[in-house]
């Protein structure tokens, strides 16, 4: 895999990403557009996974925004075989468990 192709999955895996916390954030009656933004979507991602106990979570995707998303394909300073991992392992596997979480929060409310 050339370089050009592992930093577009790289901004395609944080694509990804972006979309499960936008939508973990609409399951639970949060108007998308509050959600979509950073100001106020990723405060009150960061408020619903701590309060689950999902700091695990968390923490993943700030890596993941950092590593992947900020270093990998902006800055390209991510090494391109750690790109390959997150890409192909970490960050499908993370998505799996937002899915997951989505699915299991259908019913909760939190449009107050």
């Amino acid at each position: 895999m050339g370089g050009g192709d592992i930093r577009d999955a790289a901004e395609k895996g944080w694509r990804a990403i972006e979309s499960m916390r936008k939508a973990l954030l609409v399951v639970v009656r949060i108007p998308y557009d509050i959600a979509k933004t950073v100001t106020s979507g990723i405060p009150l991602f960061s408020k619903i996974l701590k309060a689950i106990g999902r700091r695990d979570l968390l923490r993943m995707y700030f890596y993941f925004n950092s590593r992947l998303h900020t270093l990998g394909f902006y800055e390209m300073i991510t090494p391109e075989d750690e790109l390959g991992e997150m890409t192909r392992e970490e960050a499908p596997a993370w998505v799996r468990e937002l899915i997951g979480l989505v699915n299991s929060m259908r019913h909760v409310d939190l449009s107050h």
